[in-house]
């Protein structure tokens, strides 16, 4: 990794990169990186964790240009970027706005993701709610401000969303092989029927598709017996039975605006870190409907 005669050089760092999720991501970030004939290198992250911090050690160690960074990684990849922000080096992170790490940022407004999906639900009558997520790895992820959203709204219809109904699974793992959070799913929904929740917030498609298999194999019916919603907008959403109600995230849109706040950012290197925040849009489709107990 080192700065090309002609060209300049912008490591990208990403969880694991063949999932549509990055790589609708990456699409916008190499949008901008062509159009303005930058060599942009993908290094993935927050899985090998051995590769990871021969990465970060390079990137301290040879002249690069800028990184474009979501920081899932380890408490050792952070240590190495804050190392990187004091050392000058222009760093924009994606996803998540870490107040340790002084950098641009831009992401997604994931508290307004929340609240957009629980305030349909409860419009629908739903009173019982649940929350499927990841584990929370660190402080401000996506996780936690989306349960702040779905509090908020679940405040303002009077009900509250209880941690009993909050279920984690790991931010990366094999469904066929880990079989924890299916069983804390079927837990949740092996309850008599006045009691279960009858709407399932998602914090992103894939993890609704997870729930809509243990649902299915518990012989409850999606929307009849629990609303589901997931987050992103991918292409599974529309693909599943029925078709997921989801929150959509401009993740091309995401892309571009990194880059060029990278861009930017390496042009005044002396300016204060700018925190973006892009909105998002409630897809209704035919997993949500009015409570059961309506």
């Amino acid at each position: 990794i080192r700065r090309p005669p002609r060209s300049t050089l912008f490591p990208y760092t990403t969880l694991f990169r063949s999932t549509p999720y990055f790589e609708r991501i990456s699409a916008g970030i190499q949008a901008v990186t062509r159009s303005k004939e930058i060599e942009l290198v993908l290094v993935p992250t927050g899985i090998d964790v051995e590769h990871e911090e021969e990465a970060m050690e390079a990137f301290e160690q040879q002249r690069v240009d800028g990184i474009i960074v979501i920081p899932f990684g380890t408490e050792s990849m952070q240590r190495h970027l804050m190392h990187l922000v004091r050392s000058g080096m222009p760093i924009v992170a994606i996803g998540v706005h870490m107040p340790r790490l002084l950098c641009d940022t831009v992401g997604f407004d994931f508290e307004q993701a929340g609240y957009l999906a629980a305030e349909h639900v409860l419009s629908q009558r739903h009173r019982r709610l649940a929350f499927f997520c990841t584990e929370v790895l660190y402080p401000n992820t996506a996780n936690l401000e989306m349960a702040a959203g779905i509090r908020h709204a679940c405040s303002e219809a009077g009900v509250s969303l209880e941690d009993s109904s909050i279920v984690r699974a790991p931010i990366v793992f094999n469904d066929e092989e880990d079989s924890r959070p299916r069983r804390a799913l079927q837990a949740l929904f092996d309850q008599p029927t006045s009691v279960r929740p009858t709407a399932l917030i998602c914090e992103t498609d894939g993890l609704a598709r997870i729930a809509y298999n243990v649902l299915g194999e518990a012989g409850l019916e999606v929307p009849r017996d629990v609303s589901i919603t997931g987050g992103a907008d991918l292409p599974i959403a529309s693909q599943l039975a029925p078709p997921l109600t989801t929150v959509s995230w401009p993740l091309e849109r995401l892309g571009r605006t990194a880059s060029r706040m990278l861009l930017d950012r390496a042009n005044h290197l002396d300016r204060q870190p700018i925190h973006r925040v892009l909105d998002s849009q409630l897809i209704i489709r035919r997993s949500t409907a009015m409570s059961p107990s309506e």
